[in-house]
């Protein structure tokens, strides 16, 4: 399995084909967390890195702010199992939105895609993780996943409003939150109903900082 946050790839992971698997990602529409540990579970469409071809995987974000994936949907979920990881929380610093992607020239989006349905996220090494949902609809319910764990991700201004109108539904979705690591402090802050992180307007750019 991959480490230090990155998604690896096999030998057996990039093969020779172009283009797209030819999976219907739907059936992952109404997928969400059983797993007790999950935020969020489901079908995504991943962008190789190695050949640039899109390959369909079955994805889990863990409350630990770990986002793993799979060739196919496990009985149980084992992280010695998982193709590869992402350490969202600790290594993302920019979640992407289509529209931002396409404007940046970061990515190229193929015609099975729907339009609003993808995003990027970068890491803090620079690279690019390019991923789409079923559906545009889909692929809000992972932002708003995202958007929980990724403690030290930035935003555009667009991205924080678009992020901020779909929060009520996407939270109501969710139903919960990450159990993230907690001190006194942060016990104190949500017994007295008080917001853990607060997000700030950098040079154009929003920035979720902590509470304090």
């Amino acid at each position: 399995m991959a480490t230090e946050g990155e998604f690896g790839f096999s030998s057996d992971e990039e093969d020779t084909g172009n283009g797209v698997e030819d999976i219907d990602p739907q059936s992952s529409l109404e997928a969400c967390a059983s797993d007790p540990d999950d935020v969020i579970n489901g079908f995504l469409f991943k962008l190789g890195a190695v050949r640039k071809n899109w390959k369909i995987r079955w994805m889990v974000l863990r409350r630990d702010g770990i986002l793993y994936y799979f060739k196919k949907q496990p009985n149980k979920f084992t992280a010695s199992e998982a193709q590869g990881s992402l350490k969202v929380q600790a290594d993302v610093i920019e979640l992407l939105m289509w529209d931002e992607t396409v404007k940046q020239n970061l990515v190229k989006w193929p015609s099975a895609a729907s339009p609003g349905s993808g995003f990027a996220l970068r890491s803090r090494h620079g690279r690019i993780y390019s991923l789409y949902a079923g559906s545009e609809l889909e692929c809000e319910r992972w932002l708003a996943a995202l958007r929980i764990v990724g403690a030290n991700m930035r935003f555009s201004e667009a991205t924080y409003a678009h992020l901020e109108k779909m929060a009520p539904e996407m939270n109501a979705w969710l139903n919960h939150k990450p159990r993230l690591p907690q001190n006194e402090e942060t016990t104190s802050k949500q017994e007295k109903g008080e917001d853990l992180y607060v997000h700030k307007v950098v040079g154009g750019v929003v920035i979720k900082t902590e509470n304090k």
